[in-house]
């Protein structure tokens, strides 16, 4: 099982997805979804901020090549490099 409650936004950019979603705590988490999996990369308070928040990665995950992608728990941040699905 995830920790997704509720999808918000799920935008295909470049052969990457930026994902958007509700968590089951009650806080909005923007990751994107590669070829390597999935990567929490941001995290908000309410839908407003994860909204803009998801419009923002949209803006620039044409050029990504690396994320951060964030920690959860004792688990630490993590670079990520970027893995575009393939064409």
């Amino acid at each position: 099982m995830n920790h997704f409650k509720d999808e918000v936004l799920k935008t295909e950019v470049n052969r990457l997805y930026v994902w958007t979603n509700k968590t089951y705590d009650n806080f909005y988490e923007t990751s994107i979804y590669d070829a390597s999996g999935i990567h929490a990369i941001d995290k908000y308070e309410n839908e407003t901020d994860a909204i803009i928040g998801h419009l923002r990665w949209c803006s620039i995950a044409d050029k990504l090549k690396v994320v951060i992608k964030l920690g959860f728990g004792s688990t630490k941040d993590k670079l990520i490099d970027i893995q575009r699905f393939a064409v």
